[in-house]
């Protein structure tokens, strides 16, 4: 597990490899609020500290679809802007 600065309680980081390439990530899953409630939202971070918005864990479905859809999501753009001085 990965230790974030600050006291953020919302979210669980770790380090994964991508088997083809062997490059090194980080991943994190934080809490975002959506219409239908808060869901678990899953970003990668790579070396140069771009985050990389990957989807949403447990939604499935047609509220997926949706969710996906809104590419101008201004919730998951905040949190791809903060991550990176959290996860330091």
């Amino acid at each position: 597990m990965l230790e974030g600065k600050g006291d953020y309680d919302f979210y669980s980081a770790i380090k994964i490899r991508n088997r083809k390439t062997g490059d090194t990530y980080k991943a994190v899953i934080i809490k975002v609020q959506t219409f239908y409630g808060p869901v678990p939202a899953v970003f990668t971070i790579n070396k140069e500290n771009v985050v990389n918005f990957v989807g949403y864990s447990s939604i499935h479905g047609r509220i997926r679809e949706q969710l996906m859809s809104n590419k101008t999501n201004k919730k998951i753009n905040y949190w791809k802007s903060k991550i990176p001085s959290i996860i330091q």
